[in-house]
């Protein structure tokens, strides 16, 4: 649907349709039924700020149009024959807006905060199915779940808990 959305607006801005016509420099605003309330992934709560912030943060896997399971911030991903370790492998090169490279240490992180119960998480249940995680090397996280879980990938694909911010950022700017 995201991508959906991207093309819609850059077919049209490619199109010269005067609606989306702006001298260079200026900028394209698209209507949100609400403000956006905040970023931390592990606190959004509402739609308006879930949609912004699907644009502006990736997760390890996505769903295509089709419907099926594609790659984002993983390149690939295996599931054990017990079917309860979950290994995704990075992608590698991948540097978030001020600098900083994503790695399992940064994934670790991100999913370690949503199910802190120190931190104000929305996604601590669906993630308490998470026994352990294990960064195996920098490109390489596994996720052990105490039981084998079929909706374990659709939340790491389909919740804003499993968005993965900079943690530079976080710990420069804050959660806030």
């Amino acid at each position: 649907m995201r991508i959906m959305v991207v093309l819609t607006l850059l077919a049209l801005l490619l199109s010269g349709s005067p609606a989306f016509s702006a001298a260079p420099g200026q900028d394209l605003i698209i209507a949100n039924e609400a403000d956006v309330t905040l970023f931390d992934p592990i606190r959004i709560q509402e739609a308006p700020t879930s949609f912004v912030a699907g644009f502006i943060y990736d997760q390890l896997v996505q769903r295509a149009d089709d419907g099926h399971v594609v790659p984002s911030l993983a390149e690939r991903w295996k599931l054990s024959p017990d079917r309860r370790v979950w290994t995704f492998i990075l992608r590698k090169g991948v540097r978030f807006q001020d600098g900083s490279e994503l790695d399992a240490s940064v994934v670790e992180w991100a999913f370690k905060r949503a199910l802190d119960p120190q931190e104000p998480s929305q996604f601590r249940g669906q993630f308490s199915i998470v026994q352990k995680i294990a960064v195996l090397d920098k490109s390489t996280i596994a996720f052990t779940l105490k039981d084998p879980n079929v909706a374990f990938l659709d939340y790491v694909m389909l919740t804003n808990g499993a968005f993965i911010p900079s943690k530079r950022a976080f710990e420069t700017l804050g959660k806030d």
